[in-house]
């Protein structure tokens, strides 16, 4: 192949001219000296050379931030794996790897990368994938479809109009999406000998629990209608405040809290929706993003879209004008159009009309089109699995009949203009408010099979050379589980002691007992010797004898009184709350540090099972912490105490233990 323009190649060191001494050479990109195949596709669905394009969702990312967020975690993850299969083979040719040979190896497989932060110029990454399992070495080309100025933010009032009218069936489609994956995801370790068959153990049993709890309280009616009425009133006030005649209250409240947050997260969907112009200006930045990775000479092209940016790629696909365009695989994640066909099938929204262009047959134009959707189980945006719908039928991998169900086997034949989306459901955070956002920092559900699938460009995932052993897939995820269960059961745990507490504390206070007044009273007697307490609290004061003067004023002397005697005790209140709020926030730091390195640990392509003593000690040590505040806003001084105690010598036993088992390995983390 004829090198490109401008094309430097660096200096890299084989391993065998290495050990024979001989001197380094510079060697041409994997794509470049791949033997010569007829046709675009390699044996087994792998391209020579792969173009991928990223696609982000609605909001204001600046130019390059998705490229550098999403390039970043897939170089990280393959640079982890070839240390990991390159410290095993050259075990297995030495005994053991070298110092001379460590110093010269090259694990990093970025061969090139250009990027502008100011849009002056498309990003561009080149990945080297070296040669492994039988699969030769290839190349990966990585571009974004940067979208998010390419549209008109529309005005606040419309926007608000526009939510206002819909977020009953948008909150009803979110509740009715959560799923219980937790029998598919038994039924697989069970059938990969990851877990023993019959009742599974206890830590499952309770993780699966609380899955189903949480699940069914966030997807009951009562707590959609809750939801969808207290979002209605808040547009609702939201549109009172923009018509406020004040400017300063106007600015302050409306263009600097309000407006950013409407129109630049949802401002956008309105518009990808209603306006053919724009959204066909959106469609041509993906167009040529895609022109450029064929004139680059990829044989092969992945779009990787996330929520919004799944409807960009959907009617981008469906454009006759890019008709010509190859795309062989659309990865699709947290993808939006589930709750745009929602939409559609509202006949009290009339959002899109028949024949509008999101609403058409891809199978029809685009019949060899792979597509891989991922959907995390709390994420509000997807609500679920993909909507079987014009050719699309979604096939969870999990629940194929077949002896053995597992991601990335071949998926039965389908009819004629149907395409099969393989539907992976992943585990996030376990939370709707944190697992629209959290993909890429899931190695275990969404990162190794990402990699898998942008290896087999043209084919299944397991024509990939990375990852290859299927027990060790399903292993991540079941730890993965464990670990977002514990994630989970802390928020919940966090949640019912503040509201147990607040309630007590409340029950206590109107019996008499002063508890809340009285720590009220002391904070506030604290507060009062910071020099310059009188910024905050001079406004309060103010606003406080303003609203007793008002009251006072017509009549209601005995309300103001009430209203001022309430103060302490609200502060009393406040105070707690902020006391577990704090409490909350350290678990989950120190959660994230687990969770950072546990992920870490399973980027090699074989997995070592973690330690986890340190996570469970300091586990041990927050939940005594919990206990002992709770003790302690009750006056309950020596219970508090001896939680504490029993807390960090729990803790202290179960790291003693774990690094008993696991020498060497555990240690306690960093604070």
């Amino acid at each position: 192949m004829e090198r490109r323009p401008g094309e430097d190649q660096p200096t890299v060191f084989s391993d065998a001219a290495h050990r024979a001494g001989a001197a380094p050479t510079a060697t041409p990109a994997p794509s470049e000296t791949i033997d010569a195949v007829p046709g675009p596709a390699r044996p087994g669905g792998i391209a020579r050379r792969t173009g991928i394009v990223f696609v982000h969702g609605i909001g204001n990312q600046a130019p390059a931030e998705t490229f550098l967020d999403w390039a970043g975690a897939i170089v990280g993850l393959l640079t982890d794996w070839h240390t990991s299969v390159t410290a095993v083979s050259l075990a297995h040719d030495d005994g053991a790897p070298s110092a001379p040979e460590s110093a010269v190896r090259i694990d990093d497989p970025v061969w090139r990368a250009e990027f502008s932060l100011s849009a002056a110029s498309p990003p561009y990454l080149e990945i080297a994938v070296p040669a492994y399992a039988g699969v030769p070495a290839t190349t990966w080309v990585a571009t974004e479809a940067w979208w998010a100025a390419d549209l008109r933010a529309p005005d606040l009032g419309r926007t608000i109009d526009y939510l206002r009218h819909r977020i009953g069936m948008v909150v009803s489609g979110i509740a009715s999406g959560y799923r219980d994956r937790a029998a598919r995801l038994l039924d697989l370790a069970q059938a990969t000998d990851v877990m023993n068959s019959g009742p599974p153990p206890l830590d499952w049993r309770l993780a699966e629990a609380l899955d189903r709890i949480q699940s069914r309280t966030f997807g009951s009616p009562p707590v959609g209608w809750l939801v969808g009425a207290a979002g209605a009133a808040m547009l609702a006030g939201y549109d009172v405040l923009r018509r406020v005649p004040l400017p300063p209250l106007r600015d302050f409240a409306v263009r600097r809290m309000v407006d950013s947050f409407l129109v630049d997260w949802f401002g956008d969907l309105p518009v990808l929706l209603d306006e053919p112009v724009e959204s066909a200006n959106v469609r041509a930045r993906l167009a040529r993003s895609i022109q450029r990775l064929v004139d680059d000479g990829c044989d092969a092209v992945v779009v990787v879209a996330h929520s919004g940016g799944a409807l960009v790629s959907f009617e981008t696909l469906l454009d006759p004008a890019y008709a010509h365009l190859p795309v062989d695989k659309l990865v699709t994640l947290g993808q939006g159009l589930g709750l745009a066909w929602r939409l559609a099938a509202d006949p009290t929204a009339h959002e899109i009309a028949p024949g509008d262009r999101l609403v058409g047959n891809l199978a029809r134009v685009r019949p060899g089109l792979r597509w891989v959707d991922f959907w995390a189980s709390y994420d509000p945006a997807p609500a679920g699995p993909l909507p079987a719908r014009g050719g699309l039928i979604a096939e969870d991998p999990w629940l194929l009949e077949r002896p053995v169900a597992l991601p990335g086997e071949p998926q039965p034949t389908a009819p004629a203009a149907t395409i099969l989306v393989e539907s992976r459901p992943v585990t996030n955070e376990m939370n709707v408010l944190t697992d629209h956002g959290a993909y890429w920092a899931n190695p275990e559900g969404f990162l190794i099979p990402l990699v898998r699938h942008l290896d087999a460009a043209t084919g299944d995932a397991t024509d990939s050379r990375f990852y290859r052993d299927k027990t060790d897939r399903t292993r991540r995820i079941v730890w993965r589980r464990e670990r977002v269960s514990a994630l989970a059961a802390w928020g919940w745990a966090c949640a019912l002691s503040t509201i147990g507490t607040c309630i007590g504390l409340i029950a206590l206070q109107a019996v008499g007992n002063a508890r809340l007044s009285d720590a009220g009273r002391g904070f506030a007697a604290a507060w009062d010797q910071i020099p310059g307490h009188e910024i905050v609290s001079g406004p309060v004061v103010a606003i406080g004898t303003i609203v007793g003067t008002l009251l006072g004023g017509v009549g209601l002397d005995t309300l103001a009184r009430g209203i001022g005697s309430l103060g302490p005790a609200m502060l009393g209140l406040a105070l707690v709350i902020a006391l577990f709020a704090a409490l909350t926030r350290i678990g989950l730091a120190r959660w994230h540090r687990w969770d950072a390195r546990e992920r870490r640990a399973m980027h090699p392509e074989t997995v070592v099972p973690p330690s986890r003593s340190s996570a469970f000690a300091e586990a041990v040590l927050l939940v005594g912490g919990v206990i002992a505040v709770v003790a302690a806003m009750f006056g309950l001084g020596q219970a508090s105490g001896v939680a504490l105690a029993l807390g960090g010598a729990a803790g202290l036993v179960l790291w003693i233990r774990g690094a008993q088992q696991h020498p060497g390995t555990t240690r306690p983390s960093a604070p």
